[in-house]
């Protein structure tokens, strides 16, 4: 199927999905691009659309606040393991963005359902973007933006 603000989008069995080029932090990544929606017939919304169109718009002015968060997020992990006390090799003192850039790596956006956003954020834009980290590869971790704002980050086993 083809989107006018998504793309080439294929259909995974659990949503619409495609490969995008976004650049994140100054690099450009491959990552997965994931639409929600509930069946096939079931076509990305006008709120799904506009979602992801103003992350886009938005990112350059974002992304210093989202990676400050993941810092953030990263530091608490490591204090509430008991890392800042105990040294552990997967949990370094990181004390930057620079630092802890090289330690985490985009892998998939999700625009989440329309539904869910009218039902639990009164239409505001929601999207998750999960990633793989050095400090936790099995899960990685997520961060839920809402209209274009950190709503929460944590492990990717529920995001």
């Amino acid at each position: 199927m083809k989107d006018l603000v998504f793309g080439e989008l294929e259909w995974d069995g659990y949503g619409w999905s495609s490969l995008v080029d976004f650049d994140f932090w100054g690099s450009p990544k491959k990552i997965e691009l994931r639409i929600e929606a509930e069946d096939k017939d079931e076509k990305p919304s006008e709120i799904q659309r506009d979602s992801y169109a103003e992350f886009v718009k938005k990112w350059d002015n974002i992304k210093a606040e989202v990676l400050e968060a993941i810092l953030q997020y990263y530091q608490e992990e490591r204090e509430e393991l008991g890392y800042d006390v105990e040294e552990n090799e997967a949990y370094p003192e990181v004390d930057d963005t620079e630092e802890i850039l090289k330690m985490i790596e985009p892998a998939e956006m999700t625009i989440c359902y329309t539904d869910m956003i009218e039902d639990f954020y009164e239409n505001g834009r929601y999207i998750a973007i999960r990633f793989g980290c050095s400090w936790d590869e099995e899960n990685g971790f997520g961060i839920i933006l809402i209209n274009e704002e950190v709503e929460e980050i944590g492990p990717d086993t529920g995001l």
